[in-house]
């Protein structure tokens, strides 16, 4: 029982003396407690148990009350300081600035001290629980990742490092990723860089200079979207590549044809000029085409003047004015009103397939692949060779330029589009769709290169094309917005024409960062090909006056531009600027095909019905019904279409190959099998020579490559793409076989690539660029019996178009690259190949007089490696593991030896800004190197710094006439004042003499370090410098995570000590035991952090969930204003996160914002002081070494670390022996052969014991 305060019985002797000795031994803690605690867990535990064993003394004592209330709050003070890990002196000040705070901190000394050897948080706590889970959830909830989402974050305001709220969001709605613009700082034309000894090393391509023809807005920079079903429209022939959506019939023998024609206008095939009614619209195929026994109407084609039949015998019947000859070339009457045949054609012997009509000018489309050409050619739009006339010109060719066929063919009023067998399209007549005529008769349009067009469509004025995925392009005369925009008035050059949104659910395997509309809608396969909605992929285009119709594959009508008769199907003079939807109006039934004229548009649906908008009614009228129609044409106020005749049938085709032989394999694949099969029955002999069936696949392979549009066609799924070259690499064919698929392969590609260049391809759509990607899995060429691109002439045009290409096409690149490679395709078709081709031109060759010459192939290792850097850096923006750091790492550049990269690495260092961004350094592409090689060269530029350090203080003994050098910095110290003396010897120590070789010497103990003395005390010191015991480091982790702790702003000394051993550690060699987060390796790399590198798990969830929630509600669901709140020794503590900071709430829009500046209030902010300290003190070490910058984060850490997986075979294989031993000897073999069989944790003891490290280094 205690006496009361009031008892004044003193004391008995005896306990006084108790008291004065606990009063002795107090103050000797207090002492103790009154210096930063650094001392381990050891004397931490030490002093935690004299502490409790003063406190029960003291409580046996029931007399000498003032005295023992005295002891009693000095130990209270001291148990206190102990527990939180502050400096008596710091606490005591804490406690005369806030006394009404004594309760508090009295409570809160009995849980510090219960929790202490629990490791329970301490300092900064987690903040608000209400972050952590919505009120109306479980605060348990699992929460998504948010790496995907895309979101535009502000940029860090302080600190080394740069912050983003999470280093995988993007700033695209399309899903780009964040892009620095440095990134885009490369100036000047890569093709110069062969030539020239200065070779750029930037990453990226320069931005785009916007043309003003070009009128990129933001709606044409919406991505193209593509289409799985485009590519299954085509097929790989041995004849060629042909378009899928031409429009055309194949017929049966004998058939007759049943038109209907309707409508006013002489161009008519109703020959009274009248309008004619529906019922009276059905014409004898035969009957109203002159001439007995005619075959059935293969294709027809009318405008404002004139119409053109073409049968099935090839001939060809017109009707309508002929002011330029137009119908008749030779100009006998001014109008043709009855449908007569074009003699002019039955001379030179062809077989018309497909006819189309301009305004004055008409164009047929041989089945040879020819087109012809006749009437008025006062804008050029025959495509004639120049010096034609300008009227009543004959029929002529076309011009295409050698080795092209046409598939199709469109004419508007002054203009003709020609689409070939190799998916490109050609333009004549006026140039605001066919551009300069300075280029010759007929012209490629630059912006349309490398699109892979399978349809063409003409207007009045405005032009169409579709390309093979569903994408659909306009240009030309735009003011009534049918080119899908409301400005500009005129597009100079073709556009993306931008759809609405998909009204279909998306899977959820869909990337977030695909282009827009883009999935895998086959929900059968796991692992399908992306493609577009078929809701908005356009299988058909139509362009009337004034305005435009598509139809989707799904069969709705997407429609723009002027709507003054309702032909869009949209209420009467309700125009639109951009494309809307438009529904069958039958459930169940949807559009195959449109076409359109003067204010109306003609639609075909599934079952062959035929319906109308326009003139005068504003929505789809049934006008044709159970007429079979098969194909419908319009123009001017005309209206056709046909229908089969009773004596047979025709039949809707929508490709046409003119060249068919059914002896020839349909594809490569079957080439392949029927090359290997060959060579497999042949003998040896005959295998020395090409087979039939390899010149064969040889040729179809080298015609696949060398049409980037045909490439860009197909393979959708890069798995495609990938078998088929595994198929022709590795095939059992023999020797000549595979040198001539490998010639063909090189030229094929150089046809190609120098084809985008020579036309100066704008390449700035993703359906153009894609082929770029595909082109580099050809360069995989292991075979050394194979010659391939031996000179570098193909690797060098290859990396010159990647490296070309404006901003837009760099996106659109990335996005291919980001959303369609799966690892070990990225890896194997983008990045193996290219690491080949560095090795071969790092090779050298010694001729029979030793001298070595470099490989032809040196000239592109600039360019390679600029392409391979392109690549890593997107791996790393993906958000998404597409490759790993090792994917990376070069062989040649490994074999490099290490006088080549560290001379490399002292130009880089002595050379200013200008020059590392215009000259080649190996030194600026690290990830090529693996850890090993960047840990021997970091050594290396130790071992110099060392040497010249050492060799600066050399002096002159002038009694041994000797010069002294000392190459060592000497650290004496005692083992049982390792800290103090270390702190003390360091302190009094210029930062040069840190930067030589550390010698450690214990005082009073023999031995010469050989490096074992070094390790133990870099050990001995880890394990006391890194405990969490000590007040540096927050207990809040335990044992596995070293962070810096926020409230200990009394130990500066400390951090700067910590900073000084890691980077002793670094510079000389030595692992350390430490346990830092990757946060802290990205901050000494200036690196960028988010929210991924938070070190609170807990935080890091609370935060993810606070940006993904979904509910408009934030405010009043998480409950947060921009403050940090934490406790501190029992007290509350606040910091605003921003000006007023506690009165502003989270919302759904600024929640970015808080989870940014929150994030940098946790990793920069609340340790800025600690940090600040640590690294003064590791750059006192390492302030002259460069080679740092060469680790990424993860290698940096093996560095100071080590790896945990251990390799005692290699141990034991690197091991060098001394005193008379070898690996043969028997105690040697001994030794090894228990390392081998110990268990885990003596082969880690051991480690540890000869390293200093429980980590392989």
């Amino acid at each position: 029982v205690m006496k009361s305060d009031h008892d004044d019985e003193r004391p008995a002797g005896e306990e006084r003396r108790r008291l004065q000795g606990i009063d002795t031994e107090l103050a000797t803690v207090e002492q103790s407690l009154s210096a930063p605690q650094r001392g381990g867990r050891a004397v931490s535990q030490s002093i935690q148990s004299l502490l409790g064993s003063l406190r029960s003394r003291l409580e046996t004592n029931t007399n000498g009350q003032e005295l023992r209330r005295s002891l009693s709050e000095r130990l209270r003070l001291a148990q206190l300081a102990h527990s939180a890990r502050i400096p008596l002196g710091v606490l005591r000040n804490r406690e005369q600035q806030e006394p009404e705070s004594s309760l508090s901190l009295h409570s809160a000394s009995a849980s510090a001290g219960a929790g202490a050897s629990n490791a329970q948080p301490r300092g900064r706590q987690v903040p608000r629980r209400s972050l952590l889970a919505p009120k109306t959830q479980p605060s348990d909830r699992s929460v998504s990742s948010s790496s995907d989402t895309t979101r535009s974050l502000p940029q860090q305001r302080s600190s080394r490092s740069v912050l983003v709220a999470s280093r995988h969001r993007a700033d695209h709605a399309g899903g780009f990723p964040l892009l620095d613009e440095r990134d885009f700082s490369f100036g000047g034309s890569m093709r110069s860089l062969v030539s020239s000894p200065i070779i750029t090393s930037s990453l990226a391509p320069p931005e785009q200079s916007h043309e003003e023809e070009t009128h990129l807005d933001p709606i044409s920079e919406t991505p193209i979207l593509l289409s799985k079903s485009g590519r299954e429209s085509f097929s790989r022939r041995s004849g060629g590549f042909l378009s899928g959506s031409v429009r055309q019939l194949s017929v049966d023998s004998g058939s007759d044809s049943v038109v209907y024609s309707w409508g006013c206008g002489v161009q008519s095939l109703h020959d009274d000029m009248e309008e004619k009614p529906l019922e009276d619209a059905s014409l004898s195929g035969t009957s109203r085409l002159g001439k007995p026994g005619a075959k059935a109407v293969l294709s027809v084609a009318t405008s404002a003047t004139h119409t053109a039949c073409a049968t099935a015998q090839g001939e060809v019947y017109m009707c309508g004015m002929n002011p330029f000859g137009e119908v008749d070339p030779s100009g006998r009457k001014d109008m043709v009103v009855r449908p007569t045949l074009l003699e002019s054609l039955m001379g030179q012997q062809v077989q018309v397939v497909q006819v189309s009509c301009g305004l004055h000018h008409t164009a047929a489309l041989t089945a040879n692949g020819s087109i012809l050409t006749w009437g008025s050619n006062n804008n050029g739009q025959l495509g004639h060779t120049q010096g034609s006339s300008t009227s009543h010109v004959f029929p002529k060719g076309f011009v295409m330029g050698r080795g092209r066929r046409a598939a199709a063919v469109a004419c508007g009023d002054s203009f003709t589009l020609c689409l070939t067998t190799r998916l490109s399209v050609l333009c004549a007549g006026i140039p605001e769709i066919a551009g300069s005529h300075s280029s010759g008769p007929t012209r490629s349009l630059p912006a349309l290169e490398g699109l892979p067009i399978v349809s063409v469509a003409a207007g009045n004025r405005h032009a169409i094309v579709l390309t093979a995925h569903g994408t659909v392009l306009a240009w030309g005369e735009n003011s009534s917005g049918c080119c899908g925009r409301p400005f500009p008035t005129r597009l100079g050059a073709p556009s993306i024409m931008a759809v609405p949104d998909t009204q279909q659910i998306f899977p959820n395997n869909t990337p977030k960062k695909l282009f827009p509309n883009w999935a895998n809608w086959d929900t059968n396969q796991k692992n399908g090909v992306v493609s577009l909605a078929s809701d908005v992929a356009i299988s058909h285009a139509a362009c009337g006056n004034t305005h435009t119709v598509l139809v989707t594959r799904s069969g709705r009508l997407l429609v723009c531009g002027r709507n003054d008769q309702g032909q869009l199907g949209l209420p009467k003079d309700e125009e639109s600027d951009f494309l809307r939807p438009v529904n069958h109006p039958e459930v169940g039934k949807h559009y195959v095909t449109a076409e359109a004229g003067d204010g109306f548009t003609l639609l075909l649906d599934n079952v062959g019905n035929v319906y109308q908008m326009g003139h005068g009614t504003s929505t789809a009228e049934c006008v044709l019904s159970n007429k079979s129609i098969l194909t419908i044409a319009a123009g001017g106020n005309s209206k056709i279409a046909l229908a089969s005749g009773s004596t047979g049938s025709l039949r809707r085709q929508v490709s046409v190959s003119f060249e068919t032989n059914a002896t020839m394999p349909k594809n490569l694949e079957d080439l392949l099998d029927a090359t290997s099969t060959t060579n497999q029955s042949s003998n040896e002999e005959e295998s020395t020579k090409v087979s039939s069936a390899g010149q064969e696949l040889a040729s179809q392979t080298e015609e696949l490559l060398r049409y980037p549009e045909v490439l860009n066609s197909l393979f959708l799924d890069p798995f495609e793409l990938d078998h088929l070259y595994q198929g022709l690499v590795g095939a059992k064919i023999s020797k000549k076989d595979r040198q001539t698929i490998g010639t063909a392969m090189e030229k094929g590609i150089k046809l190609g690539l120098e084809r985008l260049r020579s036309a100066d391809a704008r390449m700035i759509y993703p359906e153009a660029v894609r082929c770029l990607l595909l082109y580099i899995v050809f360069f995989d060429q292991n075979d050394d019996d194979v010659v391939f691109d031996a000179s570098g002439e193909c690797i060098v045009l290859l990396c010159e178009s990647i490296l070309g290409l404006s901003f837009e096409g760099y996106k659109a690149l990335l996005t291919w690259v980001m959303t369609i490679y799966p690892r070990n395709l990225f890896v194997r078709m983008l990045i193996q190949p290219l690491l080949v081709q560095l090795e071969k031109g790092l090779k050298t060759s010694v001729d029979e007089n030793g001298v070595e010459h470099p490989s032809p192939v040196r000239n592109a290792v600039p360019l390679i490696v600029t392409v391979l850097r392109w690549f890593n850096k997107a791996s790393d923006m993906t958000g998404v593991e597409v490759a790993l750091a090792e994917d990376f790492y070069s062989k040649a550049v490994e074999e490099l030896s290490m006088t080549t990269l560290y001379q490399d690495m002292v130009t880089y260092k002595q050379a200013n800004h200008e020059q590392r961004s215009s000259h080649f350094f190996w030194f600026a592409n690290p990830f090529l190197m693996s850890p090993g090689t960047k840990r021997n060269l970091l050594e290396t530029e130790n071992q110099v710094e060392m040497y010249k350090l050492a060799t600066s203080d050399a002096k002159y003994d002038a009694e041994t006439r000797e010069i002294k050098i000392d190459p060592f910095f000497p650290l004496e110290i005692e083992r049982d004042h390792l800290m103090e003396h270390t702190l003390a010897k360091i302190k009094a120590t210029k930062g040069t003499e840190l930067r030589k070789k550390l010698r450690v010497i214990f005082k009073d103990e023999e031995g010469v370090d050989a490096g074992g003395v070094t390790r133990e005390f870099f050990q001995l010191l880890s394990q006391d410098l890194f405990d969490v015991s000590s007040s540096l480091w927050t207990t809040q982790y335990g044992d596995q995570i070293t962070w810096f702790n926020s409230d200990c702003t009394w130990d500066n000394d400390g951090y700067e000590l910590v900073g000084i051993l890691v980077g002793l550690a670094l510079y000389n060699s030595v692992l350390l035991d430490v346990h830092f987060p990757m946060a802290v390796y990205r901050k000494l790399l200036g690196l960028p952090l988010g929210l991924e590198d938070m070190v609170d798990e807990e935080l890091k969830k609370g935060l993810h969930h606070l940006l993904d929630y979904e509910g408009d509600d934030v405010e009043d669901v998480f409950c947060l204003t921009f403050e940090v709140t934490w406790m501190d020794l029992g007290k509350e503590q606040n910091v605003e996160l921003k000006p007023g900071g506690s009165d502003i709430p989270v919302t759904s829009d600024n929640r970015e914002e808080y989870v940014l500046l929150y994030v940098e209030w946790v990793l920069i902010d609340s340790i800025k002081e600690q940090w600040d300290a640590f690294e003064k003190g590791l750059m006192r070490v390492m302030e002259d070494s460069i080679t740092m910058d060469l680790f990424r984060p993860e290698e940096l850490k093996l560095l100071v670390v080590g790896s945990p997986e251990l390799d005692f075979k290699a141990l034991e294989a690197n091991t060098e022996y001394e005193g008379g031993y070898d690996k043969d000897s028997a105690v040697v073999r001994n030794f090894w052969r228990f390392v081998m069989e110990a268990s885990v944790e003596t082969q880690l003891n051991l480690l540890k014991f000869s390293t200093g490290s429980s980590m392989a280094p």
